[in-house]
Order: C-alpha cells, then sequence, then structure tokens
C-alpha cells in the first residue's frame, strides 16, 4: 500500500475541528490518540447498547488544523480509494479464512 495502516484509538465528537490549539488541548488529553471522528460513536454506542460487535475502519481526510477544510476537499477521493482498498482486503481474508458453508452461505 501506499499508506500506513494504524490500529487505536479514535475520538469522537459533534464538531468537525478545524483548530490547532484544540488539537493540541485534545492530544494534551489523550495523548495515544491516532484520529478524530464525527460519525461513528453513535453507532458505537447503539452497537454497544445491542451487544453487536463493533469495527470502525476510517481513513483520514484531513488534519483536523486551520487548513482541514480545504485538505479535506483535496483528500477526499485519495481518503476514499484507500479505505476501499483495505475493505476489500478485509473481505477478501476474511472470506478466504472462515467456512462459509458451515454457516449457511453459499458462495
Amino acid at each position: 500500500y501506499a499508506f500506513n495502516v494504524l490500529s487505536g484509538l479514535i475520538c469522537s465528537g459533534d464538531s468537525f475541528v478545524s483548530d490547532n490549539e484544540l488539537v493540541c488541548t485534545i492530544q494534551g488529553k489523550i495523548p495515544n490518540i491516532l484520529g478524530l471522528d464525527m460519525e461513528s460513536c453513535a453507532i458505537a454506542q447503539a452497537c454497544h447498547q445491542l451487544r453487536v460487535p463493533f469495527c470502525c475502519l476510517r481513513s483520514i481526510s484531513d488534519a483536523a488544523n486551520a487548513q482541514a477544510k480545504q485538505s479535506y476537499e483535496e483528500c477526499l477521493v485519495v481518503a476514499v480509494e484507500n479505505v476501499t482498498l483495505i475493505l476489500l482486503r478485509l473481505l477478501t481474508e476474511y472470506r478466504r479464512n472462515i467456512d462459509l458453508t458451515a454457516v449457511g452461505v453459499g458462495l
């Protein structure tokens, strides 16, 4: 891949972050944070309450700084392409590693 794949903590909020000072404040309180997200928290909470497994796959489209809006718009297509490649790879590996006939799926 021409990108980095990381696994770790993503924090969620209700606003688009484009302020360097806010990013530094968040990093000061949560030093191991890998990214900020606006969409996944509600889904994660619902899955937790319903005891449904949840996994979040994100592609970072901006640096949450003063140029965030501009970099988001410039990087959106590449971010979508990157996460699509990863998802296809994960699904291929998943399909390869399970016996689909055992769960009644005929693929």
